[in-house]
Parts: C-alpha cells; structure tokens; sequence
C-alpha cells in the first residue's frame, strides 16, 4: 500500500470569489484525482483587502488532503491544473487579481509557507485545521498567531459555505 501523505492548501480569489472557491473545492471533493487524492477537512471562508496593490476583497480558505504524491507532484498534478480549469493567469505582478490562488502550506509536518507565520488571510483559516501547529523558534501556537494577525491586519470571517 502506497503512503498516504496529509497536505494543507490556501485557497484564495479576488475574480468572483465565491463561485472560484466553491468551484475549487467541487474539483477537490471529486472521485479520481490524481495521487488517489481526497479532501478531508475545509475552513472558513475569510475576506481581506489585497496585498501591496489595490483591487477586489480576496477570500480565503485553507482545507486538509491525503495524497499519495509528493509535494511537487501534487502541486504539478493537482493543484495547478486546477488553477489553470478556473482561468488563472499567471503574471509578474504576484498580488494581481485571481480567478483561483492554491498554494501548498504544509506537506506532512513540513512548513513550506513562511509566510503563513506573518499574514492573517493565511494564518486564520489553516488556524481552524491545525490550532495547535506551533512556531519552530517561538514556540507560538498558529491559533496565538492567526489572532494576534488579526488584530494587525484587516480580514473577517465570512458565512459563505464551501462544502
């Protein structure tokens, strides 16, 4: 039997937001992706302004998969085809508008997003799955965090429903 790997994504859209993110999740529920992959776990939707530019409210949502691939597969084979099903474009400007933003945050106990120990649109809703993920040097749990975020950075649970 193949291993069976746990992976936690950031699913984020500012170009129709709900119908992208609701699309994302569909795609993920569906029998027969690649890896033998299911998803198991979905947070909250949070909104928040955009990051270094101006434009549309983003919303955002982490959720919880097993994989059978490795990280680089499952980006490759899952994650950035469904970006590209919803209409991503990818360009220089990395805080440009997005039909559908997925980005890999934790493969196993692996951190592969810094970033998720400084912005609060990362921070909250994978603080819903993993609370008590804890900060390798501050010993911080990712629940302190995602409210001490929230309380420096604009960004409030929404009642969209993605599951």
């Amino acid at each position: 039997m193949t291993e069976q790997h746990r992976v936690y994504i950031g699913l984020g859209s500012n170009i129709e937001p709900a119908r992208n993110l609701q699309a994302a999740i569909q795609a993920l529920s569906q029998p027969g992706l690649p890896g033998s992959t299911r998803l198991l776990a979905i947070s909250s939707v949070w909104s928040s302004p955009p990051l270094g530019t101006h434009g549309p409210q983003f919303l955002n949502a982490a959720a919880t998969l097993s994989t059978e691939l490795t990280a680089d597969d499952f980006k490759t084979q899952v994650l950035r085809p469904l970006e590209a099903a919803q209409g991503r474009v990818r360009t220089a400007d990395r805080n440009a508008p997005r039909t559908l933003d997925l980005d890999l945050l934790m493969y196993d106990d692996e951190l592969l997003d810094p970033e998720l120990w400084l912005a609060a649109h990362i921070a909250l809703p994978l603080s819903e799955l993993l609370p008590e993920l804890t900060h390798a040097e501050s010993g911080e749990t990712l629940a302190a965090a995602a409210q001490r975020l929230a309380s420096q950075q604009p960004a409030q649970r929404t009642d969209i429903q993605l599951n």
